[in-house]
């Protein structure tokens, strides 16, 4: 992509929530949160590495499916451990 700027391209690349807490819900608001800053700050392109499986723990990170609801598209396996997903910011407004 020689013709996108640099800052163009952001990404969320971790979510961890508490147990105790509503873990789907949770990260789903952060993620929209996270969202709203980054259109308003002229985000083109967002990615995220979700794990295509839940860590073990106490903490829950975003999966593929909280992503995909946000409106992320799986872009590639990078690992057994990571996905990219991306969002276009263009093409979701």
């Amino acid at each position: 992509m020689p013709d996108q700027k640099r800052n163009d391209i952001w990404s969320i690349h971790c979510i961890s929530v508490l147990s105790k807490y509503p873990k789907d819900v949770v990260a789903e608001e952060m993620i929209k949160a996270a969202l709203e800053v980054m259109k308003k700050d002229g985000a083109k392109i967002i990615e995220s590495y979700p794990p295509p499986t839940l860590p073990s723990g106490n903490t829950f990170s975003g999966t593929i499916p909280v992503f995909e609801r946000q409106g992320f598209q799986v872009s590639e396996e990078v690992s057994h451990f990571y996905t990219r997903m991306v969002m276009t910011i263009e093409a979701s407004l």
